[in-house]
């Protein structure tokens, strides 16, 4: 028997995925599709005609409001590291 849960499949080639689909298919028989890609392992997911943006955001805010500073300001570091 085996078990795997939370696998992404990708590619640029929607052949080659769909060929890829069709043996998992025909190998293990309780194979879903579950459509676009919004949260893995952790990882949020947008996907747009640009391609993916991930983020932890969701995982960051867990953790602040686990320790108690869900109300802290927060500052964007990408302005603080260029300045």
């Amino acid at each position: 028997m085996v078990y795997i849960d939370d696998i992404v499949f990708t590619r640029n080639d929607i052949n080659r995925l769909t060929q890829l689909k069709k043996h998992l298919f025909s190998h293990f028989q309780t194979t879903k599709v579950l459509g676009y890609l919004k949260y893995f392992l952790g990882i949020e997911a947008a996907q747009s005609k640009e391609g993916v943006i991930i983020s932890q955001r969701k995982y960051a805010l867990d953790i602040s409001e686990e320790i108690g500073l869900e109300n802290c300001k927060l500052i964007d570091i990408w302005t603080s590291i260029k300045s």
